[in-house]
């Protein structure tokens, strides 16, 4: 972790760094910017993801070790000859203590530094312009990818599953250059009918025959809140109804067991305690006064 002298040094370093690439990033880029936050990456994949466009097929892609990786040449490189560069080479390969033994570091940002988001966004600058992301004269996407990136957690938006196979080549080779590798194992290729998870959020659609033109809707919830309603349904009131859930029963029977227990739940919520846990009752704010 970077000392207080250092700290102030990368602030100074970065003050000067940031309006000038911020003239340059791309707008698919949400992570750790001015004015920018995880809220409006959101809103843009609700966007994209809405059940009118085309664009259903996802490569929710996952940096192996993003921060700790990153290659310092590239990084340099890419920076060009600016003042403070040299303080930024110094910081990067400034190595850590641990165990009273010292580790040197040949790759990747401080950690816990000030300049290291910044210098992360440098490094993954010009994705959209690999994946071949493009834009009409009115801002919008005109191609048929696109892309939300916040920081080293992004997703391309894919009109077929081959190319979002070909897109996840093009991130793979791409990322080689800066010294990262996409994660075999955490990066997926899905439909927006199964779903994926993005900055604690769910994002899919889900079949509504009757309330809407397309038959699907879109929904986002918190990843966790998804994953315990489901649980909750598969597992949690069998011990609390009659007679137990039996597999074979049909589908509906099931469900009129289950929602009586899930009503129980909903009102214990609203009523301030959950399942034995009390929590303060929630109050409506006062109107907003107005101002003289």
């Amino acid at each position: 972790m970077p000392v207080v002298v250092d700290r102030c040094l990368q602030a100074m370093v970065k003050n000067a760094l940031e309006p000038a690439w911020e003239a340059k990033f791309e707008g698919s880029s949400y992570g750790f910017r001015p004015g920018r936050s995880g809220h409006d990456a959101l809103e843009k994949i609700y966007l994209l993801a809405r059940p009118n466009k085309t664009k259903k097929w996802i490569v929710d892609a996952d940096i192996m070790a993003a921060f700790d990786q990153i290659s310092h040449e590239y990084l340099l490189k890419t920076i060009g000859p600016v003042p403070g560069k040299e303080l930024i080479k110094q910081w990067l390969k400034a190595g850590y203590i641990e165990q009273e033994i010292f580790h040197a570091t040949e790759r990747g940002t401080p950690q816990g530094g000030v300049i290291s988001p910044l210098l992360a966004n440098i490094a993954l600058h010009g994705m959209e312009e690999a994946l071949g992301v493009t834009y009409n004269s009115q801002g919008q996407i005109s191609g048929k990818r696109a892309l939300v990136r916040y920081a080293d957690d992004f997703v391309c938006f894919c009109e077929t599953k081959e190319d979002a196979e070909q897109v996840r080549s093009i991130l793979a080779a791409w990322l080689q250059g800066r010294g990262l590798t996409l994660s075999g194992e955490k990066t997926r290729i899905v439909h927006l009918t199964e779903g994926f998870n993005f900055l604690g959020f769910n994002i899919r659609h889900y079949r509504t025959p009757r309330t809407s033109r397309t038959g699907w809707n879109e929904q986002r919830s918190g990843a966790k809140a998804a994953q315990d309603a489901q649980r909750s349904l598969e597992e949690g009131p069998r011990d609390q109804c009659p007679g137990g859930l039996s597999e074979a029963e049909p589908r509906y029977s099931r469900m009129g067991q289950l929602l009586p227990h899930w009503g129980r739940k909903r009102t214990l919520w609203k009523t301030g305690s959950l399942d034995g846990l009390q929590s303060a009752p929630v109050h409506q704010t006062d109107a907003p006064q107005a101002i003289h």
